[in-house]
């Protein structure tokens, strides 16, 4: 990935901590951050409303090259950057919301890539890291408490040209299902908490999805379009839906058993996506259409769709919009599964809950700044200075 040039802060102190912890960093007189220009906060009502912060640390972490993501633990004390170093180690670090200082460091070595950017921590508060070379792929899972590595699976790459799919499901029990598919059939392997092979099973078609109860979806191609097949936990087919002429794009459980099915057809040249809402027995409940690409999102039970033309995001119920969230010259609408929607744009970020579908937060940087910024919690988000190598804890007040 390419290292992006940030902002430039205009005074430091490096304060004499170990490299392994990160350096604190002295503010400014004036406790401010020079690129962040300005900021709101929602009030009662969800209205942002202009607002005022105070920088409560700044520490810099000289060994961070390439910042690939940062995201919370489930407590929202400890931060995570996961990063690849000059020297190209993969790198996970956990950092103290409040102190700065460092909590652990878990390295994956420098021999594979990244494969899938992580934007939160599993229900259980383990880190799924995924990663890759020319001839394998690797999963570890990481206690995002004490940084320890808990699992670790290796498949090896198809040789030749061969669609494959690798995917993986946190299921009830702290156990984990990682999926392989090739050739039209898929490869089951459960692992425990400590990382010990349960079972392996051999299913037919390509698994696209697991809900925690093991209730599984696969697909699979035909000649005049799809076919999705819902299988018990005894992997026995319970419904069996065709799609003529369309694509398969996603699907996704709702907690309440019930799930929905993103595809796309061809209308008049123009692709078109499809969602469609099923309840638990099966039975269709309601359908939507739109022109954007791969629009829908579903976080926890609630159903979204993007709307990039207009910088908008829906919240879908019974196939129409309950209601809009509109932030103007967004680049892009990220859907947290932890329970946020970030709208991202030049020069700045605005956060909001997904339960309540209500604005948290909004903050403005300077033009051309490059910055990576997450929502923490209690009015607090943290800014990391891509350039400087340095991370911005702030909390956000009403003036």
């Amino acid at each position: 990935m390419k290292r992006k040039n940030g902002w430039l802060l205009c005074f430091t102190l490096i304060m004499s901590l170990s490299f392994w912890n990160g350096h604190a960093k002295a503010e400014n007189e004036t406790g401010q951050i020079p690129v962040l220009q300005s900021v709101q906060l929602s009030d009662m009502t969800g209205e942002l409303k202009p607002a005022k912060y105070g920088l409560e640390k700044s520490v810099e972490f000289p060994d961070v090259y390439n910042l690939h993501s940062m995201f919370t633990d489930k407590t929202g004390k400890l931060i995570v950057l996961n990063y690849t170093t000059a020297q190209n180690e993969l790198v996970f670090r956990s950092v103290d919301r409040e102190t700065g200082e460092t909590k652990w460091r878990t390295s994956l070595g420098s021999a594979n890539s990244l494969r899938q950017t992580i934007e939160a921590v599993q229900e259980n508060n383990e880190i799924i890291a995924t990663s890759e070379n020319k001839s394998t792929i690797f999963l570890h899972t990481i206690n995002a408490q004490t940084g320890k590595i808990t699992r670790s699976l290796s498949q090896p790459k198809p040789s030749g040209w061969t669609f494959m799919s690798w995917d993986y499901f946190m299921l009830k029990n702290n156990i984990l299902l990682v999926s392989y598919s090739a050739g039209n059939q898929t490869t089951l392997r459960y692992l425990d908490s400590n990382g010990k092979l349960i079972k392996t099973k051999k299913i037919n078609g390509t698994l696209q999805q697991a809900s925690k109860d093991e209730i599984y979806a696969t697909v699979s191609a035909t000649r005049k379009g799809i076919v999705i097949k819902i299988l018990d936990t005894k992997y026995k087919v319970k419904k069996e839906y065709y799609y003529e002429e369309e694509s398969f794009w996603n699907l996704y459980f709702l907690d309440n058993g019930s799930f929905v099915v993103e595809t796309d057809i061809k209308i008049k040249g123009e692709a078109t996506f499809r969602l469609r809402k099923y309840n638990a027995d099966g039975q269709f409940e309601w359908g939507h259409m739109s022109d954007a690409f791969i629009p829908y999102h579903v976080i926890k039970n609630q159903v979204f769709a993007t709307n990039l033309k207009h910088t908008k995001s829906l919240l879908l119920e019974h196939g129409k919009a309950k209601s809009v969230l509109f932030q103007p010259d967004s680049d892009y609408i990220y859907y947290i599964p932890s329970g946020l929607l970030n709208f991202s744009r030049s020069g700045g970020i605005a956060f909001a809950d997904s339960d309540t579908f209500r604005w948290i937060a909004n903050l403005s940087f300077s033009p051309d700044s490059e910055v990576t910024a997450i929502w923490i919690q209690h009015k607090e988000a943290a800014i990391f200075d891509r350039d400087l190598s340095t991370l911005h804890i702030i909390r956000l007040d009403h003036s």
